[in-house]
């Protein structure tokens, strides 16, 4: 399996509606060009880090030539970024599965930029968007800090203290801040679990139970996970 099913971008959606995960798995992604312009200043991003470059207008990222603006976003993150100490891991791959009590090729993700500082670890998310993102008690960023968390914790380095960073230039000059202890981590988790082991149940009940008792019981309509989710076009809740 090539994607996660429990993707974190997409856990705001399967949080409300544990279905979600079922009827989505086999929908192929449709691209946008807000999508595919968002991917190209990643990669734009993950470049200049990687090399310590600044982004110029003109050069090309996945098929994407910078313009005057994308060059502005992308150095708001990374001036951003810059400014943080400890050991830099960017794009860094993450599994957050046993967090959440499921299947190790069921959960993880990329996240943009994770800084270590001792026991201090940072989560930064580039949001290239025009829709507001909040740092508070981020489920996408939550995932990826319990996930390395986690990981940390077998090379014998306990995470402390978290920050979860937005950096949205569209929205706002200035990058959201939350942050939170290893307690209010595993917590945080903890209810994130509850919502994916039922996601779980409903993929191994898909065939064990009526199709109106299946939906009644694990689809949840909802403008928040209804707007975005690619099943929504044949979701019997609709």
């Amino acid at each position: 399996m090539n994607h996660s099913l429990f993707s974190a971008s997409a856990s705001e959606r399967w949080i409300a509606c544990p279905g979600a995960v079922q009827l989505c798995k086999d929908i192929p992604e449709r691209r946008s060009a807000a999508a595919d312009e968002g991917s190209a200043l990643h990669t734009a991003a993950e470049h200049c880090l990687r090399h310590d470059e600044n982004p110029r207008e003109g050069t090309v990222f996945d098929g994407m030539t910078l313009t005057l603006e994308h060059v502005d976003l992308v150095q708001v993150y990374l001036d951003y970024a810059r400014k943080f100490n400890g050991s830099r891991l960017i794009e860094q791959k993450i599994n957050y599965a046993t967090p959440l009590g499921l299947s190790h090729h069921l959960a993880f993700g990329t996240c943009d930029l994770v800084l270590l500082d001792g026991t201090h670890m940072h989560v930064i998310d580039a949001k290239f968007g025009r829709g507001p993102v909040s740092a508070f008690q981020n489920k996408q960023m939550t995932l990826y800090a319990a996930g390395f968390a986690h990981a940390m914790q077998h090379v014998g380095r306990v995470i402390q203290t978290i920050d979860l960073h937005i950096v949205q230039p569209r929205v706002t000059r200035e990058p959201k801040l939350f942050s939170i202890n290893r307690d209010q981590l595993h917590h945080s988790v903890s209810k994130i679990r509850e919502r994916a082991l039922i996601a779980h149940d409903a993929m191994l009940t898909i065939n064990e139970l009526h199709p109106n008792e299946w939906s009644s019981k694990y689809l949840r309509r909802g403008d928040k996970q209804c707007r975005f989710c690619p099943a929504r076009g044949i979701c019997p809740a609709w």
